[in-house]
């Protein structure tokens, strides 16, 4: 099984020793994701970061997407908030695998990425809108984790593990944090630990 040099880098680096365990592991699990949801053996998505993409089809021809990642919280996350947004502005669920780390969904066909466009401003206006209109309520018990909690993580984990070669310009970062505890300070933000990441 060939998996891009990037794709493995990844792995290793975010994952560590996790990662290195769970990579000779991944054939097998595929192997099972198929069996289970009867899928056919599809074609490697040439974008992968930390989780293992292939677009394949059902048995009764439907288009999927096959996402399997080292089973780690924030997947688990990413499970719960797919199934919360119901395929609303995001690709629908249609089965999860907690053990195997493994996501089934809809295969949508992008359009434009936004990087194409060569714009930061638009870029962000345009993120930024999608964001918004991804709110949705979560039920009185759920397992998502604060949003606060969630952006912390990702300002701490890109600092130290997610970008060694600082490929995100430390500056930009550091305004990030900054315009982000500004907003927690604001009062429509009281009870700010407690916005969910699926919002």
């Amino acid at each position: 099984m060939h998996l891009p040099d990037s794709f493995i880098e990844n792995v290793h680096r975010v994952f560590g020793d996790k990662g290195l365990t769970w990579l000779p592991q991944l054939p097998d699990i595929l192997a099972q994701c198929r069996d289970k949801w009867g899928l056919a053996e599809g074609v490697t998505s040439p974008h992968m970061s930390m989780n293992y993409i292939e677009f394949t089809r059902t048995a009764d021809g439907t288009p999927v997407a096959l996402k399997v990642g080292v089973p780690h919280s924030e997947s688990f996350t990413e499970m719960e908030a797919l199934g919360l947004f119901g395929g609303k502005h995001a690709a629908r669920l249609l089965d999860t695998d907690r053990v195997l780390g493994a996501i089934l969904m809809q295969h949508v066909q992008p359009g434009t990425m936004l990087w194409q466009l060569e714009d930061n401003q638009k870029e962000t206006e345009i993120a930024a809108s999608v964001m918004k209109s991804l709110t949705v309520s979560v039920p009185a018990t759920h397992d998502l984790p604060a949003f606060s909690q969630w952006v912390e993580r990702a300002f701490r984990l890109t600092r130290t593990t997610w970008d060694p070669d600082e490929r995100m310009p430390r500056h930009l970062l550091e305004r990030a944090e900054q315009a982000f505890a500004k907003i927690q300070q604001r009062p429509e933000a009281e009870g700010g630990s407690a916005w969910r990441s699926a919002s």
